[in-house]
């Protein structure tokens, strides 16, 4: 199976880039409150912070392909405040895709993209409930790492990117 990896289409693809984040919640918590936002502007608020973020890191913020059809999607950052790490805001296969092994060539993608830039670590934060996504992300050489960043709800996952000799 050969995926593709290609910056997010934001004149075409803005409202799935959306549906997908929007699942995301869904599936991770169960609830998309925090996705709409107390105001309602959640939506809102999400496409300009997506549209910000692909104009800034294209290959950072991406669509998964399968042939011509679009699967799944990365969103991702490099911290301003740590420029040596790399922040993946979401990991993200449509559900008809998910536990069929894709998932490893999305961390594969973002692992190498984060280490031809240099960078020392990447971490990302999965729902302490989302047990399935924790077994996974522990697979692919992912710790939890202790932090007082956390939200109460998530888990601090980091992945170191330097090779020990």
């Amino acid at each position: 199976m050969f995926l593709e990896f290609k910056p997010i289409n934001l004149e075409h693809d803005l409202e799935l880039a959306t549906a997908f984040r929007e699942d995301s919640f869904l599936v991770s918590y169960n609830d998309g409150a925090e996705f709409w936002g107390v105001d309602g502007k959640g939506v809102s608020d999400y496409q300009k912070h997506i549209i910000s973020r692909v104009r800034d890191f294209p290959e950072g913020n991406v669509h998964v392909f399968l042939e011509d059809e679009i699967i799944g999607q990365i969103e991702s950052i490099v911290l301003k405040s740590q420029s040596q790490v790399g922040y993946v805001n979401l990991f993200y296969l449509r559900a008809e895709y998910r536990h069929r092994g894709l998932g490893r060539y999305l961390d594969e993608y973002i692992t190498n993209l984060f280490k031809q830039m240099d960078l020392a670590v990447v971490r990302l934060r999965v729902s302490k409930t989302n047990g399935k996504a924790i077994s996974f992300y522990k697979s692919q050489g992912w710790a939890p790492k202790d932090s007082k960043d956390t939200q109460d709800r998530d888990l601090l996952f980091e992945k170191n990117l330097v090779s020990r000799i």
